[in-house]
């Protein structure tokens, strides 16, 4: 690739060169340790490919979900943008590998015909499998970051996938200068995105760690019970029900009844240790509803 220097997105206008010359989809993984600005330059560049970026609508940030959301835009055209930002972090690391592959092979072989650029951020390049990897058209590594000056320095590779000898091979860009000086292109800076962008961003972000930690707290209550539930101590599982009586219970022939199965399901149980459950709390229910029967006569 041969980045014209003399532009104010050398980078971007290469990117966006390859995908309407030749007419298919463009990979890019943005890689780098914790806080180094993976996530800023990847929404820096989306805009610079595509002026009219939208965040709300094209950018997934931790939540398979809402990358599903984003893939299924109707109106996305060549050209436009999709950026997976901290994918996965709620799933465990077999889910998470395999759900980000099978994305990547979804967009790059189903939708090649569309023209779309796909970023996604990621500690390391090993985060995606072998196979996916040479799909990707770009890396770029985020080596330092310069918060007082608001941009991040990064190195950008090219990747090329040699299906005859089975080997994928890395290069660096050239640049043309000033003067028609054509020189190898080792570092490029990337200018942080003006703070507005930047607020939408982080609010984006934070409703969806919002929802990570309620999912993270659901998982570690299943967790704690079926911790429990191996030890099997009956005065837990009768108060948890007790906790949400009317979720568990339902009247039949005027008398309050707990399903079996809905126990097993949600507490990950035998039928065995439900029956008990469901009988403890039954009888209970039952002498509750017959003394208020009672003191009413």
């Amino acid at each position: 690739m041969l980045l014209n220097m003399m532009s104010k997105t050398p980078l971007a206008d290469g990117i966006r060169n390859e995908v309407f010359e030749r007419r298919r989809n463009y990979a890019i993984a943005i890689t780098g340790k914790v806080q180094m600005r993976k996530s800023t330059t990847a929404i820096k560049l989306a805009y610079e490919i595509q002026p009219d970026f939208d965040i709300e609508k094209q950018m997934a940030i931790i939540s398979p979900k809402n990358f599903l959301k984003v893939l299924h835009l109707e109106d996305l055209k060549r050209g436009d943008v999709i950026v997976l930002d901290e994918f996965g972090i709620g799933m465990n690391h077999r889910q998470w590998f395999t759900f980000l592959n099978r994305a990547i092979n979804y967009i790059m072989m189903t939708h090649g015909s569309r023209g779309i650029i796909l970023i996604v951020t990621v500690p390391y390049m090993d985060y995606v499998d072998s196979d996916s990897q040479k799909l990707f058209d770009m890396i770029i590594e985020v080596k330092k970051k310069n918060d007082q000056e608001r941009y991040a320095t990064v190195v950008v590779k090219e990747l090329q996938y040699n299906q005859t000898i089975k080997k994928m091979y890395q290069k660096l860009p050239r640049g043309r200068y000033p003067g028609g000086i054509v020189k190898r292109i080792d570092a490029i800076r990337i200018y942080y995105p003006p703070e507005d962008i930047l607020d939408l961003y982080f609010k984006k972000s934070e409703e969806g760690k919002k929802i990570l930690r309620e999912e993270l707290m659901a998982q570690s209550e299943q967790i704690e019970r079926q911790k429990i539930s191996r030890e099997f101590s009956l005065d837990f599982f009768v108060n948890e029900v007790r906790k949400n009586i009317d979720k568990y219970t339902r009247i039949w022939r005027g008398k309050k009844i707990i399903p079996v199965e809905k126990l097993m399901n949600d507490f990950n149980i035998g039928q065995v240790r439900a029956a008990q459950i469901k009988e403890a709390l039954e009888g209970e229910l039952n002498r509750q509803i017959q003394e208020g029967l009672s003191k009413t006569d």
